[in-house]
């Protein structure tokens, strides 16, 4: 059996040494910009081609991780650090925008390229995609059971990583907003704010919701190895050192001697992370949520100290026996944690140097703060970790000398003046999720009728089919997100079946639902917003594809609307943003809404998968007349998540013919900004 690639997460260039002193393979590490860890250290640019030249030096690998979308702002300063990345030669480039892929693949044919798993590709057709198109690797969703991730591994053609240790989203990776619409700070662009970690008010009670436990599937190493998958990958660029080395020196245990996992499985206990799960692969999401706190809890501050130059003495009574050499975190009443904190020194409570703190002891912590960090009586204080880990061998930095020619971003600019505007005409698009609202739309009010109904509706069909026929050349069939392996044979049949009916019309969730419509003659596709066309890049790139229309996401703002080139996108007007897209239910028994300091939220359950959304819509009607003189000409008001009436028909569509802001709604980030 051949043994797969283990790979290990590397924030900076101890964790890399450390990572393959413990016995990784490979690593994964971002340059400190358009990386989806914007808040680890990450690499300088002489780091990072040092780390390249002492892997190849030593038989591993480094992947860059450049898997952010980027605005249009951004392209050009990509394009140059792209140059300059392939100068370095790093074994492959880990990649989510669809602009990027563009980019590659027209002017960079020669790096390799892995999808990451913020492209959300979670069956054989999305794998079967990123072959055709060339990606070395697909990293998988983590939301996979065993028996779809060995469907998968049956039919693959590319190769398949798997994360198999380490933190857990709630939300679908490369689709949550939570962060962005609290924010700002877009979990996309690397930023985010970790709302799933945080309390939510049920009934006037604090819980945590979607705050889910650690992955471990170091047990499942032999049948997951069974079905050839190319690299085992563990998440932690936000951690420490001794944590991958730690993660490392076990993986690679079990990897190499299935009868010693036991063994290994004990030096994970080093790390006093969170619980753990082995989640959908393991069956086991039953028991998944846990608080968001990493680590043992060691006590509560009762006195805070400042000793100058930004170092900090707190003191309290520790509930764990823990050494100097510890790793701790404190956390505030806001529930957001501080970075790890390494301890500088101990005093017992007579004031004397000590080694080790035992259980009762009131001690007196020093270490040295961040500038921004908030510290004060009464937070409480966890150890993250109480391994002394010898120092592993440090990096030899040696200066990148390549002089960039901008060749790259030339090219761009040119293909950019090349660019040429689609003339169209001013169209409006309704989306509708229930068949109820058939009876209450108005032919008058749209161009386009977008049909985004569930599996169920269509298998049931009822009596809707016969309605939507009525304006078939005006209806387009809303595909959804996510296409379970089972269920993709249901969809290839409802496709046929609605195209023997006559509609021609359709809009894709993912780029791989393409392969569902192949062999159907003069079909129009659209891609929706889950496809994200946030620059010109990914909009050439799906235009390209043949999709003729497409709708902008729904996480933008205007500044990077009115610095692109293209003007023929369709532009959100009204619509309530899923905030969490899941697999997993809400951790609430309740039905009733749950709420933060600002906004409250509701739950909608689709076809088994859990759907977040604010009370709030976002509406930006009032900025039609804006959008309007820059161009734009095709609108969408999106019905989802809205009990049909004709009552808030008439208020939703007044809003737009009258290009009124509606009444307790957001403008979401289209005003504030998207960071």
């Amino acid at each position: 059996m051949k043994k797969p690639e283990l790979l290990l997460p590397a924030g900076n260039a101890d964790m890399a040494m450390c990572a393959f002193e413990g016995g990784a393979d490979a690593v994964y590490a971002g340059i400190q910009k358009f990386n989806a860890r914007q808040r680890a250290k990450n690499f300088s640019k002489n780091e990072m081609y040092s780390m390249i030249d002492y892997a190849h030096q030593n038989n591993k690998k480094v992947y860059i991780t450049l898997n952010t979308l980027l605005k249009n702002s951004e392209t050009f300063d990509f394009a140059d650090l792209l140059e300059e990345i392939v100068e370095m030669n790093p074994d492959a480039i880990i990649i989510q925008d669809w602009g990027v892929y563009y980019l590659v693949k027209k002017y960079l044919k020669d790096i390799n390229i892995h999808a990451s798993t913020q492209m959300g590709v979670h069956n054989s057709i999305g794998s079967e995609d990123s072959e055709k198109r060339g990606f070395e690797r697909v990293v998988l969703a983590r939301e996979l059971t065993f028996h779809e991730l060995e469907t998968i591994a049956q039919q693959k053609k590319t190769q398949l990583e798997l994360f198999v240790h380490g933190s857990l989203c709630y939300s679908m990776s490369g689709h949550c907003l939570f962060s962005s619409y609290l924010g700002g700070m877009s979990a996309n662009r690397g930023l985010c704010k970790q709302p799933c970690r945080r309390q939510f008010s049920v009934s006037k009670e604090q819980h945590y919701l979607f705050s889910l436990k650690d992955l471990q599937l170091i047990d499942y190493i032999p049948q997951i190895m069974n079905l050839g998958i190319e690299s085992l990958k563990i998440e932690g660029r936000m951690k420490s050192a001794d944590y991958v080395y730690n993660t490392a020196r076990a993986y690679r245990l079990a990897i190499d001697d299935h009868s010693r996992i036991e063994e290994a499985k004990s030096i994970l206990n080093y790390d006093l992370a969170r619980d753990k799960t082995s989640y959908f692969l393991g069956e086991d999401v039953h028991d998944v949520f846990s608080s968001p706190t990493v680590g043992g809890y060691l006590g509560k501050i009762e006195e805070v100290r400042s000793m100058g130059n930004q170092e900090l003495r707190i003191s309290l009574k520790s509930e764990m026996s823990f050494h100097d050499y510890a790793k701790i975190r404190i956390v505030a009443s806001d529930d957001d944690d501080t970075d790890l904190i390494e301890i500088k020194s101990m005093l017992n409570e007579e004031l004397n140097h000590i080694e080790k703190a035992e259980i009762g002891a009131f001690v007196h912590i020093a270490f040295k703060a961040k500038q921004d960090q908030k510290i004060n009586k009464d937070n409480d204080v966890y150890l993250v970790s109480d391994f002394k880990l010898n120092q592993c061998k440090a990096l030899t930095i040696k200066k990148f000398n390549y002089q960039s020619n901008h060749r790259v971003k030339n090219m761009l600019k040119k293909d950019h003046e090349r660019y040429k505007n689609q003339s169209v005409n001013d169209e409006h698009y309704i989306r509708l999720d229930n068949p109820l609202w058939l009876d209450i739309v108005q032919k008058e009010d749209f161009s386009k009728l977008i049909v985004a109904f569930t599996r169920r509706m269509w298998q049931e069909k009822s009596d809707f089919i016969d309605k939507l026929k009525a304006f078939k050349n005006d209806i387009i069939i809303d595909l959804p997100l996510y296409i379970a392996e089972e269920n993709i044979e249901f969809y290839r049949a409802m496709i046929k079946e609605r195209y023997d009916e006559g509609f021609r019309h359709f809009s894709i969730s993912q780029i791989n639902q393409l392969g569902l419509l192949e062999g159907l003659k003069n079909v129009r596709v659209m891609a929706n917003e889950n496809i994200y066309t946030l620059n010109d890049m990914s909009i050439n790139f799906v235009y390209e594809n043949g999709i003729d229309r497409f709708i902008y996401p729904f996480e933008n703002d205007f500044d990077n609307l009115f610095t692109g080139k293209d003007r023929s996108g369709i532009i959100p007007l009204f619509f309530y943003p899923k905030l969490f897209f899941s697999r997993m239910p809400v951790n609430t028994k309740s039905n009733a809404f749950f709420a933060d300091i600002k906004y409250v939220y509701s739950k909608y359950i689709k076809d088994g998968l859990t759907n977040v959304v604010s009370k709030k819509p976002v509406s930006i009607y009032h900025f039609y007349d804006k959008v309007y003189k820059k161009g734009f000409k095709r609108f969408m008001t999106d019905l989802s998540f809205c009990e049909p009436s004709n009552k808030l028909y008439n208020e939703i569509l007044q809003g737009y013919y009258n290009h009124d802001k509606l009444p307790n709604s957001s403008s979401f980030n289209f005003k504030k900004g998207l960071w």
